[in-house]
């Protein structure tokens, strides 16, 4: 928050319910298998409402089709490469929790059979060893339904890199997003948090004094147009 909010009760991001329009694109699932990011023009907003002392930046994209949904990544860094988490624990180290509701039902406070969270690990360095970035899928505090985690294999990712910073697209097959149906829901609940050493924490909507991360109804809808 910045100073100008710093009197209110309630943070200036809860009193709207953000909805943003997201591009649809043919062909993201093919580019990224062969090695390629799909161009995605429209950036998400940042729902932070707050000021940043810092020049570097970091944007998210998201674009969809019939066949699933497109997750992009693009961060510059001072200090490069990351040191992501791991498959055993995610936690610990750099990455990014994204939220997914392919119902936007924002009468539900609990996290059920069609939300999902998935985690990106991005690209860096394990002591020595390279690491490549992942997409692994865990479970949501909460939720009661069970189902069977994807696994990093199942969700094509690509990454590219410098000592600039890095570039990451994932592509989700509806066939691991429970409930996916944009011909009859045409919008999905989302949300992300982003845990990096050198942007500290970033979300995308409330703040960390909400729930955010367990109750699919404070997450932005993302509208699935064409």
């Amino acid at each position: 928050m910045n100073h100008s909010s710093d009197h209110l009760l309630i943070p200036a991001e809860f009193y709207f319910q953000a909805s943003v329009e997201i591009p649809w694109q043919a062909d993201l699932s093919k580019d990224i298998q062969h090695k390629k990011h799909p161009v995605i023009e429209k950036e998400l907003p940042n729902l932070m409402f707050e000021e940043s002392d810092s020049k570097n930046t970091v944007q998210f994209f998201v674009a969809w089709n019939e066949e699933g949904i497109c997750l992009q990544v693009n961060a510059e860094k001072k200090n490069f490469p990351c040191q992501p988490g791991t498959l055993t624990d995610p936690t610990k180290g750099d990455r990014i929790d994204f939220f997914i509701d392919t119902r936007d039902l924002k009468t539900n406070h609990r996290a059920n059979k069609f939300c999902h969270r998935f985690t990106l690990l991005p690209p860096g360095t394990r002591g020595k060893r390279k690491q490549s970035a992942l997409m692994i899928e865990q479970e949501i505090s909460g939720n009661r339904t069970y189902r069977e985690m994807t696994q990093p294999e199942q969700i094509p990712t690509w990454d590219s890199s410098s000592k600039a910073g890095y570039h990451v697209s994932c592509w989700i097959s509806k066939a691991y997003l429970e409930g996916y149906d944009p011909e009859h829901v045409p919008s999905l609940g989302f949300y992300y948090v982003m845990h990096d050493g050198e942007y500290g924490t970033r979300l995308f909507g409330v703040g960390e004094n909400f729930p955010a991360t367990t109750d699919p109804s404070l997450w932005p809808s993302l509208k699935l147009v064409r």
